[in-house]
Formats: C-alpha cells, sequence, structure tokens
C-alpha cells in the first residue's frame, strides 16, 4: 500500500526543510507556491522561499530542494516512506 501523501504534508515538509537551510519562514504564505499542469493534470508542485527551491513531482514520489545557485541540496523519497512516518514527519 503506498502512503497517502497531502499538498499540506509536503509544505510542512518543505517549511521544515528550509528551516533547516537557514530560511525561516513564519507563516506558511510566505512560502511562494505553484502547481504545474500538463494535459490537465496535477503533475508538479515547486515551492521557493528565501532563495531555495523545491520541487514535489507527484507522480514519482520525489521532493528535491535546491539552493540559490541550483545546486541540489537533498531529495526525499515520499513514496518508500511508510504513510504513517510521512503524516507525522509532516
Amino acid at each position: 500500500m503506498e502512503p497517502t501523501i497531502s499538498a499540506a504534508g509536503v509544505r510542512k515538509l518543505v517549511v521544515h526543510h528550509f528551516n533547516q537551510h537557514g530560511v525561516r519562514i513564519p507563516r506558511y504564505h510566505a512560502l511562494e507556491e505553484h502547481v504545474r499542469v500538463e494535459g490537465g493534470r496535477h503533475v508538479a508542485h515547486c515551492y521557493r522561499a528565501g532563495g531555495l527551491f523545491a520541487m514535489w513531482m507527484m507522480d514519482i514520489g520525489l521532493l528535491q530542494f535546491y539552493d540559490q545557485a541550483g545546486n541540489m541540496l537533498d531529495t526525499l523519497n515520499l513514496l518508500s516512506r511508510p504513510a504513517a512516518e510521512v503524516r507525522r514527519a509532516a
């Protein structure tokens, strides 16, 4: 059974990881978020704050983090984690 991943849960993970990299986000509305749509389907969510960028590729369950220069900082495979762990981390 694949874990249930919600946009709100991923947003919380993004805020947490951005905080770990020194970007403090006092409120969620300070996090810029865009949804990428292809063929009428949501395929990705992109997040920006304080020069950092994250992209959640929904079909493959990856959440990747990048610095200002475009260097990858971290990758989380959200589909390989147990559902309870994904909810708890969020």
